[in-house]
């Protein structure tokens, strides 16, 4: 990442090495912040949970993770996510995890600047307060989102072109709420 300042309390995967069938489970992840030593010109990104080049068919489950940098705005030098499967990261299942204040995304699927995520599954997840999007599918391919509840987003679910046109991502059974939309209430339900 050059001069970006990174934080990633759990880190699994990279272009050295695989991380393969791992359990990632019950952990506790707050109040990561940027110290004033990391300028504004070198950039900040924090995830709490990040999968890099070939992390495949690990299991992501009942962790918590939220304030990620609480109170920056959000821009491509000042990023934070929640869990994030990056790059190749395939076969993952990511369920029953809360993750909230966060400003890119709650949930994260791989970059524009990398390669295809291949059949990750996010099962009964919590997003709110979660910036840009509860889940963003940059390059997602044949992934499978169901029973999830985002709220407090600019969007539920965002999708570039790249994963639209990728064959087989699935949505059921996925609930979206918007602060101040009538009194806090149900927007959008995808795939039921």
């Amino acid at each position: 990442n050059g001069d970006i300042y990174v934080n990633r309390p759990i880190f699994a995967g990279s272009s050295v090495g695989r991380a393969l069938r791992n359990l990632i489970e019950n952990n506790t992840i707050t109040d990561l912040i940027k110290d004033a030593y990391v300028v504004p010109a070198n950039g900040w990104e924090a995830a709490g949970i990040r999968l890099d080049v070939d992390a495949d068919q690990n299991t992501i489950q009942k962790n918590t993770i939220g304030r990620l940098g609480s109170g920056i705005t959000w821009d491509f030098f000042n990023r934070t996510m929640g869990i994030f499967p990056e790059n190749g990261s395939d076969a993952n299942i990511i369920r029953e995890n809360v993750v909230f204040d966060v400003t890119e995304g709650c949930y994260m699927e791989s970059s524009n600047s990398t390669g295809n995520n291949v059949g990750n599954q996010y099962l009964n997840n919590v997003g709110y307060d979660c910036g840009r999007a509860g889940l963003i599918m940059m390059r997602s391919d044949n992934a499978i989102v169901r029973n999830n509840i985002f709220s407090e987003s600019i969007t539920g679910i965002y999708m570039t072109d790249i994963s639209i046109a990728n064959a087989g991502n699935s949505f059921s059974d996925n609930l979206y709420w918007i602060a101040g939309a009538t009194g806090s209430t149900l927007i959008n339900r995808w795939g039921v």
